[in-house]
C-alpha cells in the first residue's frame, strides 16, 4: 500500500514539509490562506503544526461569530454624509481626504472586528512611506471623531498621534512659518499707512490714504494681534466684539460665504484684546460710519467693498498684508501671507503664558474641549506680555 496523503501536507525535495490550510479571515469575510514550509520528522507531525499555525492564525484574528456585518468604508460613508449637515464644507472636504486614506486601508474590514492594532499598523505604515506626521494626525483625528459620533470607540481605544521626528522639527523651525517680533513690530508700525509707502503703478508715493485702507488694515491688524483663522475674522459680527471690555468672541467662521461653526467645538472662544487693536478697531468703526461706506449696514466687523459679495474675500486680505509687509520691508519668501500671522502670534503666547491659556486664545482643539478653567485675567495677563514682547519691552 501507498502512503496515505495527509491534507494540506506535501514533502518537498529538500526534506522539508509544505503546509497549506484555508480559512475565512473573521475581520473581512474573505478567504484566507496559510502556505509555509515546516520542519519536521514525518508527515504526521507537519500535519500537527499546520493545525497548530491554523489555530494560531484564527485566534489572532478573533474568531467568532459576528454580530455586526458593517464594513469600516459602508460605516465611515454614512457618518461622513450625515456629518456634513453640521460641519462647514472646509471640515467636511478634510474629513472627506481622511476617509479616502482609511477606507483604502482598512475599509473592508467589519466594524467590529477592527482593533486598535489595526489602526497603529496602517499610521506605522503611512509613516514609512514618508507621509507628515502631521497628516497621519490629522487623520487619526478624524478617525477619533468618526468613533466617537459612531460609539465604536474600541477601534481607537489606547491609540496615540504620532510624534513629531527631530527632522520634522528641525525643518519647521528652519521653515519659520511666522513672522518674527521684530517683523511684526515693524508690520504693525507701518501698516496704518503702508499704501503712502508703496509705489504704485507709476512708480510714485500716493499722497493720500485710500478711504478703503483703514477697514482693510482693521482686518490685518486683527489677525496679527488675535491668531484668529481667517474665516473666524472674516465671519466677526459687532454683537461679537465689546471694544469697551476689550473682548470680542469667536462663535461661527465663514468659507466661501458659508456661514457655520468654527473650526471645533474649542473653537467657540472668548479673547482679549490689546489695547493697540482696541483703538484700531474704533478708528475702522468710525470710519465706516464718517464715510458711509459700502457695506456700512452691514453687522459684520470686516464687510466686502464688492456689492455682489457680503464677506471680505481671503484675496483682498491677503493683497492688503502684502502691501502692509511691503511697507515694512519684510520678505514673506514661502511663508503664507495670512495664516503666517497666526502662526506668529501662537508662537508669542506660547512664549510668555502656560499651555491652557495660549489654547484658550488661539482655539487648538487637540485633546481639549472646553477652556472654562482659563480666566479673563489670565488671558490679559498674557496679551500683556505679548504686547510687552512686540513692542521691546516698552
Amino acid at each position: 500500500m501507498g502512503r496515505r496523503k495527509i491534507e494540506g501536507v506535501q514533502r518537498m525535495p529538500s526534506g522539508k514539509y509544505r503546509v497549506r490550510a484555508e480559512y475565512r479571515d473573521p475581520k473581512t469575510g474573505k478567504r484566507a490562506e496559510i502556505d509555509r514550509l515546516v520542519k519536521a520528522k514525518d508527515a504526521a507531525e507537519a500535519a500537527s503544526i499546520r493545525e497548530k499555525l491554523l489555530a494560531e492564525r484564527l485566534a489572532a484574528r478573533g474568531e467568532r461569530k459576528a454580530l455586526d456585518r458593517t464594513r469600516l468604508r459602508d460605516a465611515l460613508a454614512v457618518w461622513l454624509k450625515s456629518k456634513r449637515l453640521t460641519i462647514r464644507e472646509s471640515t467636511a472636504e478634510k474629513y472627506q481626504y481622511a476617509v479616502d486614506r482609511w477606507t483604502g486601508s482598512l475599509g473592508e474590514y467589519f466594524l467590529d472586528r477592527l482593533d486598535p492594532d489595526d489602526v497603529r499598523a496602517v499610521m506605522a505604515g503611512w509613516r514609512d512611506v514618508e507621509v507628515a506626521t502631521e497628516t497621519i494626525n490629522s487623520r487619526l483625528r478624524a478617525l477619533r471623531t468618526f468613533a466617537k459620533d459612531m460609539r465604536v470607540s474600541h477601534i481607537v481605544d489606547g491609540v496615540r498621534a504620532l510624534e513629531e521626528t527631530v527632522e520634522e522639527s528641525e525643518a519647521d523651525e528652519e521653515e519659520g512659518r511666522g513672522l518674527s517680533a521684530e517683523e511684526l513690530r515693524a508690520l504693525l508700525a507701518h501698516g496704518p499707512t503702508a499704501p503712502m509707502r508703496v509705489k504704485n503703478k507709476r512708480g510714485r508715493l500716493p499722497k493720500k490714504l485710500p478711504t478703503w485702507w483703514p477697514r482693510a488694515w482693521a482686518l490685518v491688524a486683527t489677525l496679527a494681534w488675535t491668531g484668529l483663522r481667517f474665516g473666524e475674522a472674516s465671519a466677526l459680527r459687532w454683537e461679537d466684539v465689546d471694544l469697551d471690555a476689550g473682548i470680542l468672541r469667536v462663535r461661527r467662521a465663514q468659507w466661501r460665504g458659508i456661514v457655520g461653526h468654527p473650526k471645533a467645538r474649542a473653537s467657540k472662544r472668548r479673547v482679549v484684546l490689546a489695547p493697540d487693536l482696541v483703538a484700531t478697531l474704533h478708528i475702522h468703526r468710525d470710519a465706516m460710519l464718517r464715510g458711509q461706506l459700502m457695506g456700512v449696514e452691514s453687522a459684520l466687523v470686516f464687510p466686502s467693498r464688492r456689492k455682489a459679495a457680503e464677506f471680505v474675500s481671503n484675496t483682498h486680505a491677503r493683497k492688503s498684508m502684502l502691501t502692509a509687509c511691503a511697507a515694512a520691508g519684510i520678505d514673506l519668501g514661502d511663508r503664507p501671507a495670512l495664516h503666517c500671522l497666526r502662526h506668529s502670534f501662537n508662537n508669542l503666547v506660547r512664549q510668555v503664558s502656560s499651555e491652557e491659556v495660549r489654547r484658550s486664545i488661539i482655539g487648538h482643539a487637540e485633546e481639549v474641549e472646553t477652556y472654562t478653567n482659563v480666566k479673563e485675567h489670565e488671558q490679559r495677563a498674557a496679551i500683556g506680555a505679548v504686547v510687552r514682547l512686540v513692542k521691546g519691552g516698552e
